[in-house]
């Protein structure tokens, strides 16, 4: 089982070399192993009795400073209102991961497995652009409180 959790790991990070999906007339194809990729993520972020069902790339703006168009490689859970996504790159018509690693400050957000767990309207993965930085959230609304209904957990994939 450990052997196979590394592989799973070290195949999905050589992203430089991965396509994880495309763009083709018009609608997104997924080219990862999505029973790996999803196995990987419950894994990652210590789930129990997870069922991803569903799988898919999406496009969003992002909000705070900056709007601006971004993708996501998003699995759903609906028996728990799970949501569990990474942050793709848009090469021409492919997508990534992490293409190649830079130097800026967003390296951790671009590793980083976001979920969250909610079933209103408001609670889905959000990306907000605040000091030249990405960071995940459930919903466009900023709170911090202890009836949020909208909790988050952040997972970073080691590449």
């Amino acid at each position: 089982m450990l052997a196979l959790s590394f592989l799973a790991f070290s195949a999905f990070g050589q992203t430089q070399k991965m396509k994880i999906a495309h763009l083709e007339n018009g609608i997104y194809k997924i080219d990862a192993d999505t029973v790996t990729l999803k196995k990987l993520w419950v894994e990652k972020c210590g789930f129990e009795g997870v069922n991803y069902t569903k799988m898919e790339v999406l496009k969003k703006q992002t909000f705070g400073e900056k709007k601006e168009d971004f993708y996501m490689l998003i699995a759903y859970d609906p028996s728990k209102d799970l949501k569990t996504c990474r942050y793709l790159f848009k090469i021409n018509d492919n997508f990534y991961f992490r293409p190649s690693k830079g130097n800026d400050n967003n390296d951790l957000f671009y590793g980083t497995v976001f979920t969250c767990m909610g079933n209103d309207a408001d609670c889905f993965p959000e990306v907000l652009y605040v000091d030249n930085t990405y960071q995940w959230g459930g919903k466009q609304k900023l709170e911090c409180s202890k009836d949020n209904h909208c909790p988050s957990t952040r997972s970073i994939m080691f590449e």
